[in-house]
């Protein structure tokens, strides 16, 4: 959308609100819909009364197909290479077996150990259960970096047909890529003179593996040809692994520090929606949805 950014731009697919995995910005991955299941795609830039109010930049209409006039099946496997991350060093830690496919296996849980009906406050439990609830954690807080990062992959699949009344469209989409981001921040600040001195001056090494997985799973039947179901449900899930590691000068203490800092964090959203379109032929045919 030109003019305004992502925040004040909204996607529609069949009708529906698409929901969007990100708190705080209004993204929704459009390479989760394969071309082969797109009926057609409208953009619109300006209000009327049968469009949610949610957009002032534009709103992306996808209309996916409910009926396949043939059978369908599509399976893309796609590699890039980043330089800068490919091949290359890339910080990371030590988590669960499924980290790869962006699912944790459990073992980023809470220990049973910890209170679920009780807030753990100082006073409410003594200092040896406190301690007792610290070591029931994972003890492994250090970066562990890879000696070789993998290339970013893509994998997809989808297909549709038509089985008499019921039309059937359905896809999936994986997703890995690392990204390796090597910063410098430098704080200057002036001591008179007119002449600024350095600060602080941090070097930031993040390394990032992230996964998503998309998936869509539409369903229309034709009861008549007066009256249509359509039964259409969306999938997105997005995950972030990331390993931070700072070092430099603290001009606040005028000593060098290092800091390390993991972070997994999971998103997924499920949409489900059932609609219909019914005609009504003592109404001149008028459309119900």
């Amino acid at each position: 959308m030109r003019g305004l950014g992502e925040r004040y731009s909204s996607t529609m697919l069949n009708n529906a609100m698409v929901p969007t995995t990100e708190p705080e910005r209004s993204v929704v991955p459009l390479d989760l819909f394969p071309a082969s299941l797109i009926d057609s795609i409208k953009v619109i830039k300006t209000y009327s009364a049968d469009l949610p109010g949610e957009f002032s930049g534009g709103l992306v209409q996808l209309m996916t197909t409910e009926f396949p006039t043939q059978k369908t099946l599509t399976v893309s496997v796609n590699y890039g290479f980043n330089w800068q991350t490919a091949g290359k060093r890339l910080g990371s830690f030590a988590g669960g077996s499924r980290d790869a496919f962006g699912f944790d296996d459990g073992g980023r849980g809470v220990p049973s150990i910890i209170p679920t009906d009780r807030r753990l406050f100082v006073g409410s439990f003594t200092e040896s259960q406190f301690q007792e609830f610290g070591r029931a954690f994972k003890p492994d807080y250090q970066i562990r970096p890879i000696a070789s990062s993998r290339p970013t992959q893509t994998y997809s699949i989808s297909g549709g047909n038509t089985f008499g009344k019921l039309g059937v469209v359905a896809a999936v989409t994986f997703n890995s890529s690392p990204q390796s981001t090597p910063e410098t921040l430098r704080f200057l600040v002036n001591g008179g003179g007119g002449k600024p001195h350095l600060f602080s001056d941090y070097q930031f090494d993040v390394g990032n593996e992230s996964s998503r997985i998309g998936a869509v799973l539409n369903a229309a039947y034709r009861l008549n040809a007066a009256n249509k179901l359509d039964f259409r449900n969306t999938l997105t899930r997005d995950t972030d692994k990331e390993a931070r590691f700072i070092s430099g000068l603290n001009g606040g203490n005028g000593q060098d520090i290092l800091s390390e800092r993991l972070r997994w964090t999971e998103r997924g959203l499920l949409s489900t929606g059932l609609e219909g379109d019914h005609a009504v032929a003592r109404l001149r045919n008028s459309v119900w949805p």
